[in-house]
C-alpha cells in the first residue's frame, strides 16, 4: 500500500507512490539517517527514522545539531564546516594541511608566536624541519619569534622573525643577542648602532659613553681623544677623578703634554711605535710621557731648554745629536763633562782630560792653562803645552809650588814668572832654598840675603859660594826648601805690606 490509502497496490487503480513518507537508515541509532539510504512507507520502518542528513551514520556523535568538537577533523554538527578539509580555525589551512605539520586548526597560531599560521604555514626558513606554523624560532637564530616580532627594522623587506641580521648592522642576531650592552632600551639585536647607549663604551677604551661625556669630557668615539698615542682608558688613571700629571687644570685624556715638561706626549715616542707608554729613558719606572726629568739627571726637562725657545728638543749642549733632556752624560763632543769651560771634543783635540778640570793636576785649571784652544798656550816653550805641563815656566819649580799668586805684583802669576819675586834674580837660580833662614823660599823672597848680620848671604843669588851666618841658626844654604815655599808665602805678603 504505497500510497496508504489502506488498498494493497495490486487490487488498488489509483496507486500514488508519492503520498507515502520516506524514512532513512539510522545505523548509529543517533536519531538521523543517512540520506543514501532510504524508504518510502506509510508507517516507521524499524531502523529507519525520518530525519536525515547524518553526515556520518556511523557515528552516534555526529549528526546535524551535535556539539562540534574543534580541531579533530571531524563536522559533528554536519554543517559542512569540518572534517579534513576543513578549517575549524578559519585560518585558510584546513585541518588536513595543519595535521600533517603537526599545527593546531582550532588556533589561528599554533606556535603561539605573534605570526599567524596563515603567514607561517609551509614554510622552513631554518630548515630545521619544522614547519613554520610550529616553529618557535622561524630563523634559528636562537632568538624566539615572539621576541623578535614581524616588524623589518631594517627595512630588507625581510620581517625580523625571518632574518638574521634584524638591524643590518653586519652582526648577526645571533651573535648580538637580546642584551642591550649600552642600555639604551633596545636590545643589540634590533639596535643598529649597539654602543650609544650610556652604559656602552662606544670607542673600545675602557670608559663608558656616559663616563666620558659626563666626567673625564673626553670623547666616547675616539679611544685616544687628544690624540697623544696614549689611550683614553690608560689617561683616566685608577684614581677616583680623571688624572691631570702636571696639575694645569687639563685632565691628562685631554692634555697633549701629559706631565707639562715641554715635550708634548706624542713626541715621548722615540722609538716610533705609536706607544708613548714604553719609553722610560732613566728606567725610573715612570714613562718618559709623566716624568718631569726624563733623563733623571736631576735637572727637570722643562729647565734643560737652554735657549728658552720653549721647545727643550732642539737643545744639544754636547753636541752628541741627543738632546739635553735626554742625555745625562754630557760626554758628546759639545758637552763639558768636567766642567772647565773646554768642551769635550776641544779638550780631545788638545790631549787634556776631559773629565778633569786640571789634567796635570798642578792646581791650575785647564781653560786657563789653555787660554785660547786653537793656540794652547806654552809658557816655556818646551813643546808641552802647560795644561800637562807640570812646570809651565819650565824654571825647574813645579807650578803646584809656585802657585798662581803673584809675589811681585807684575801682572804675570808666579806659575808663568821666570822671576817670581821681582829681585832680577831668575826663580831657576835661585831655587827652592832659603840661604837666609827667614823661612820664605829664595824664589819668592826679594831680600834673600838682607834679614842675618855677619857675611851677606845673597851672595848666594850670584851663584857665589856661601858662609852661612851662625847667627841665623842655618846650618846649610837648603833652607826650607820646595815644600815650604807655599806655606811661607804669607810671611812674603805680609812683609809686602808692611
Amino acid at each position: 500500500d504505497d500510497d496508504c490509502d489502506g488498498l494493497v497496490d495490486d487490487a488498488d487503480p489509483s496507486v500514488d507512490a508519492s503520498t507515502g513518507t520516506y524514512y532513512y537508515r539510522d545505523a548509529d541509532e543517533d536519531g538521523f539517517g543517512d540520506n543514501t539510504s532510504r524508504v518510502q512507507r506509510c508507517a516507521p520502518l524499524a531502523g529507519y527514522v525520518a530525519s536525515r542528513n547524518d553526515c556520518d551514520d556511523a557515528a552516534d556523535d555526529v549528526y546535524p545539531g551535535a556539539a562540534e568538537v574543534c580541531g579533530n577533523g571531524r563536522d559533528e554538527d554536519c554543517d559542512g564546516d569540518g572534517g579534513p578539509g576543513g578549517d575549524d580555525d578559519g585560518d585558510g589551512v584546513t585541518w588536513l594541511e595543519e595535521s600533517r605539520v603537526g599545527a593546531d586548526d582550532c588556533s589561528l597560531d599554533s606556535d603561539a608566536d605573534g605570526v599567524g599560521d596563515a603567514a607561517e604555514h609551509g614554510f622552513d626558513f631554518d630548515e630545521d624541519g619544522l614547519d613554520g606554523s610550529v616553529d618557535p624560532d622561524d630563523d634559528g637564530d636562537g632568538i624566539p619569534t615572539l621576541d623578535e616580532g614581524a616588524g623589518d627594522v631594517d627595512a630588507d623587506g625581510d620581517p625580523n622573525y625571518e632574518d638574521l641580521d634584524s638591524d643590518g648592522d653586519t652582526k648577526l642576531d645571533a651573535d648580538e643577542g637580546t642584551g642591550d650592552s649600552d642600555s639604551d632600551g633596545v636590545p643589540n639585536y634590533l639596535d643598529p648602532v649597539d654602543d650609544d647607549g650610556p652604559d656602552a663604551d662606544a670607542d673600545g677604551d675602557g670608559l663608558t659613553n656616559v663616563y666620558e661625556s659626563s666626567v673625564s669630557l673626553s670623547d666616547a668615539y675616539n679611544p685616544d681623544t687628544d690624540g697623544d698615542g696614549i689611550g683614553d682608558g690608560e689617561e683616566i688613571g685608577a684614581g677616583a677623578t680623571p688624572r691631570d700629571t702636571d696639575g694645569d687644570g687639563v685632565y691628562d685624556v685631554l692634555d697633549a703634554d701629559d706631565d707639562g715638561d715641554l715635550v708634548p706626549t706624542a713626541a715621548e715616542d722615540y722609538d716610533g711605535d705609536g706607544d708613548p707608554s714604553n719609553q722610560d729613558t732613566d728606567a725610573d719606572g715612570a714613562p718618559d710621557f709623566l716624568d718631569p726629568d726624563d733623563d733623571g739627571d736631576g735637572v727637570d726637562t722643562i729647565d734643560e731648554d737652554v735657549d728658552g725657545d720653549g721647545d727643550p728638543r732642539n737643545d744639544d749642549s754636547d753636541g752628541d745629536s741627543v738632546p739635553d733632556y735626554l742625555d745625562d752624560d754630557g760626554l758628546g763632543p759639545s758637552g763639558d763633562i768636567d766642567g772647565d769651560g773646554l768642551t769635550n771634543l776641544e779638550e780631545e783635540g788638545l790631549g787634556t782630560d776631559a773629565t778633569r778640570p786640571d789634567s796635570d793636576g798642578d792646581g791650575v785649571g785647564d781653560a786657563d792653562e789653555i787660554g785660547d784652544p786653537s793656540a794652547p798656550t806654552d809658557t816655556d816653550e818646551d813643546g808641552v803645552i802647560d795644561a800637562l805641563d807640570p812646570d809651565d815656566d819650565g824654571d825647574g819649580i813645579a807650578t803646584a809650588d809656585e802657585g798662581t799668586f803673584d809675589v811681585d805684583a807684575d801682572g804675570v802669576g808666579n806659575h808663568l814668572d821666570d822671576d817670581s819675586d821681582g829681585d832680577g834674580k831668575k826663580d831657576a837660580v835661585e831655587g827652592t832654598g832659603d840661604v837666609d833662614c827667614d823661612g820664605v823660599p829664595d824664589f819668592l823672597d826679594g831680600d834673600d840675603g838682607l834679614d842675618c848680620e855677619g857675611p851677606p848671604a845673597d851672595t848666594a843669588d850670584t851663584g857665589a859660594p856661601v858662609v852661612p851666618d851662625p847667627a841665623c841658626g842655618c846650618a846649610s844654604t837648603r833652607g826650607a826648601g820646595a815644600a815650604g815655599a807655599l806655606a811661607a808665602l804669607a810671611l812674603v805678603v805680609r812683609r809686602r805690606r808692611s
